[in-house]
């Protein structure tokens, strides 16, 4: 986290403060952007300085990600958020499970164990279940 800044002490605290304290006095400092190697720069931190990547968006950005538009999905959303009891906003996701006949895999308990016996079950797929590959 070398270098990540939101520039205000209490976001998120008290984190924010940790990590100025910290990249201060750090010998080496693995920054994940261009941006948070410019942060360190120009608080004039005295350790050495690598850009080293975001994993986690990198691991994102190499998974085919296919956008959707919310629009097609929202009667079908708004069915299974009557029939069940959920947001429109969880349902919009298990609506697209169910038009493209696949699983939603969620790690939300409150939202499995809702509909896991439901008749939307089926679109349902705890994350522990995921088959590894």
């Amino acid at each position: 986290e070398a270098g990540l800044r939101t520039h205000d002490p209490a976001l998120p605290w008290p984190e924010e403060e940790f990590r100025v304290a910290i990249d201060a006095c750090a010998g080496l400092l693995f920054a994940p952007t261009e941006i948070s190697a410019a942060n360190l720069e120009a608080e004039g931190v005295p350790g050495r300085v690598f850009v080293t990547g975001n994993t986690g968006i990198d691991a994102l950005r190499a998974v085919p990600l296919e956008v959707q538009a919310s629009q097609p999905m929202m009667p079908v959303a708004l069915e299974i958020a009557c029939a069940t009891g959920r947001t429109v906003y969880d349902s919009v996701y298990l609506a697209l499970a169910v038009l493209r006949e696949c699983p939603m895999v969620t790690a939300d308990r409150r939202l499995h164990q809702a509909l896991e016996a439901g008749r939307f079950g089926r679109h349902l797929l705890w994350i522990t279940e995921v088959p590894h590959a």
